[in-house]
């Protein structure tokens, strides 16, 4: 590196006659980053921070490259690869048939994709009575035909884990005594608590929200 270089330089120019520039020569080499692409790797990764910081531009560039190529590269070769299989499957196919084919497969993507769209806004319209976010719930369209009882599954399993984290702020405020109206600032009327959405719900009883009893 051209600063080392440098430094050495000023070294020998400003040392005193009996300054070991020598050893001093050989210790800033030693420090200096080599200019050989393999062996500034190893440079690098034995020093943590820059090893670590190497490793997380890695991962960085790992996930771009890997989305550019699902993006842009996959599904051109999907493409191929079905087409491959087509032809050997179907070698005397005509342009008109590959035409009909080709049609036909739009039609099955569009219809599927309005179907996806139909099971999401349904999915939607169910969050309340379960008790989920709108957005999650529409995420479980991906299940297909079974996406309600994956929803329902899920909702279960969300009460459960609110119903445990209620119960254990309910004894970490009171104990084995039963909450009763007005015994604690951070208390509501359960028809309030109901009404709340669900991350509402996840904060009132992390923050120790404990259900009154009327």
């Amino acid at each position: 590196m051209d600063i080392f270089k440098e430094l050495v330089g000023w070294a020998k120019a400003h040392a005193k006659e009996d300054a070991n520039v020598a050893e001093f020569e050989e210790l800033v080499s030693k420090a200096a980053p080599p200019d050989d692409a393999r062996q500034a790797i190893d440079y690098i990764r034995a020093i943590p921070s820059l090893r670590s910081a190497f490793d997380a531009a890695l991962n960085k560039e790992f996930d771009r490259a890997t989305k550019k190529y699902e993006e842009e590269k996959l599904p051109e070769k999907e493409k191929e690869l079905r087409e491959s299989i087509r032809k050997e499957l179907n070698p005397d196919e005509t342009p008109e048939q590959k035409q009909i084919r080709e049609l036909r497969e739009k039609l099955e993507a569009k219809e599927k994709a309005e179907a996806l769209t139909e099971r999401k806004e349904a999915l939607r319209a169910k969050a309340k009575e379960y008790g989920v976010d709108p957005d999650i719930a529409a995420d479980f369209a991906l299940y297909g035909d079974e996406a309600e009882n994956f929803l329902k599954r899920h909702a279960e399993w969300h009460k459960k884990e609110l119903d445990a984290v209620k119960e254990q702020a309910s004894k970490a405020a009171f104990g084995n005594r039963t909450p009763t109206s007005g015994s604690s600032s951070n208390a509501r009327p359960q028809a309030e608590i109901d009404a709340m959405t669900p991350k509402e719900r996840s904060a009132f009883f992390a923050n120790g929200g404990t259900p009154l009893v009327e």
